[in-house]
């Protein structure tokens, strides 16, 4: 079997592959994270992070299809995350509508002061 991330759902894919006897081979695209050192806020409380982890205003829009969530990048996470304004994608949404489904594609244009979304 082959899993391509080892995300949530790949990691455990491929533990449960393994687990029922398949040779399992994973890909994984991000870097190398070393133990201890690649984790530089782990022994830190919130009170010792700027602005007590929580993103600035200006931070905060380099981040607008992220923060979504409203928990995922804050001081202490933002060196896990691209900046989505450096780094713009593209969604595809399935809406289910009970007699056929709808393929959306949405597009996200950033701005200088900005995230303007647009439903192609």
């Amino acid at each position: 079997a082959i899993v391509v991330g080892t995300g949530i759902s790949g990691g455990w894919a491929a533990k449960e592959l393994t687990e029922g006897g398949l040779k399992t081979l994973v890909l994984e695209r991000g870097r190398n994270v070393k133990h201890v050192t690649d984790y530089p806020t782990m022994n830190k409380h919130s009170w010792e992070l700027p602005y007590r982890d929580q993103l600035t205003a200006k931070e905060r829009k380099d981040y607008p299809i992220q923060l979504r969530t409203g928990y995922t990048v804050k001081q202490s996470t933002k060196h896990w995350w691209v900046k989505d304004t450096e780094q713009p994608y593209t969604e595809k949404k399935v809406l289910l509508t009970g007699s056929e489904d709808i393929m959306l594609e949405e597009d996200h244009f950033f701005g200088e002061d900005m995230c303007i979304d647009g439903v192609i």
